[in-house]
């Protein structure tokens, strides 16, 4: 907590001194009694608001509501939960602007009884990756305007900021087909076993809907049967930062991530069993759209390999800036070379 005076602050005792000086006056236009009272009665109002404010404060508590995954560049509400248990005085509430890592006031807030409020206000987080919210700031000055108290309520708050993304143009839609009309069959063919139901998408065929589970949850629901192993399918992110030019780092390298989220989400759009790899994720990351751009928010240059990135499996989709440098694989992979994500992706302006 922090307690100041304010320059109201400062005038009242800059008054109050002068009063209480009165005595000492060659010639007094106002009576000695009178000055001394008023120079006693400026300081004490200035003594109650330096003992009442920051208790006033205490009755106080809040803490940050914001999702905890956000788009990148977008215009994002975010707010805050104050609980307040007494009675609060007019204040306001400061907090981080991402777009500029300073505490701005978001909110201000009129004299409050005992309950919760959650005020909003919007943001932009400019930048992908894990943002750390530092904890919200309470800004009192009352009673009287003359002390100004700052208090730390809550807790900090970890935001994910997922990357930018944008659509697939005709030209990668039909190159996909191809590519996949012309993957070999596997050994693993599948079954006719139920995975998961899933809510049914405009375009899905009426055959695949399970009409008894649809009746039971009142909605139509779609049965997804275990894919053959061709319909599973790598994305795999070049992070080793080389690039023709140089190094690959910045915009456009954040220009690579952004086209990467945006194949992963078309692809489980079409029905793929999607996984990303990259030197975050060695390993693989699988599982919902969600999931995915939560691994992709993590990406950077770290000069992984990409030799030892690349799974062993019939469909990779490798996005790289050196091309030539993919290593030769026992299936033939779909190689989309930065050069080329302009006419393949349609990504937002700032990207381009």
């Amino acid at each position: 907590m922090r307690t100041r005076i304010t320059p109201v602050g400062w005038l009242v005792l800059a008054e109050a001194g002068l009063l209480l000086s009165s005595r000492w006056w060659p010639a007094r236009a106002i009576p000695e009694p009178t000055t001394m009272a008023l120079g006693f009665g400026l300081g004490a109002v200035v003594l109650v608001a330096w003992w009442l404010a920051p208790r006033q404060t205490l009755a106080a508590e809040a803490e940050w509501l914001v999702a905890a995954c956000v788009p990148v560049g977008e215009e994002v509400t975010v707010g805050a939960t104050l609980t307040v248990h007494g009675n609060l005085p007019p204040c306001t509430i400061e907090a981080m602007n991402p777009a500029h890592r300073r505490r701005r006031e978001v909110v201000r807030l009129r004299s409050l009884s005992a309950g919760r409020v959650r005020p909003t206000w919007t943001v932009r987080f400019p930048k992908r990756g894990v943002v750390q919210l530092p904890p919200l700031r309470l800004c009192c000055s009352q009673p009287f305007g003359v002390i100004s108290v700052e208090r730390t309520v809550g807790l900090g708050r970890e935001v994910v900021v997922l990357p930018a993304m944008g659509q697939l143009r005709r030209a990668l839609r039909e190159r996909l087909d191809s590519w996949s009309a012309e993957l070999q069959p596997t050994t693993d063919s599948g079954s006719d076993e139920i995975d998961h139901l899933r809510d049914y998408r405009v375009g899905d065929p009426r055959r695949a809907i399970h009409w008894r589970a649809s009746a039971r949850h009142g909605e139509l629901l779609v049965s997804e049967r275990l894919d053959p192993g061709c319909r599973r399918l790598a994305i795999v992110l070049d992070t080793s930062g080389r690039s023709p030019e140089g190094v690959l780092e910045g915009r456009r390298f954040e220009k690579l991530v952004a086209a990467t989220a945006t194949l992963a989400d078309a692809c489980v759009r079409r029905g793929w069993q999607v996984t990303v790899h990259g030197g975050f994720a060695p390993a693989g990351i699988s599982g919902d759209t969600g999931r995915l751009l939560e691994g992709l928010a993590m990406a950077s240059c770290d000069g992984a390999d990409l030799a030892d990135v690349i799974p062993p499996q019939p469909a990779v989709v490798v996005l790289t800036a050196r091309p030539g440098d993919v290593p030769l694989l026992r299936h033939r992979p779909l190689i989309l070379g930065f050069g080329e994500l302009d006419d393949l992706f349609r990504l937002p302006a700032r990207l381009r």
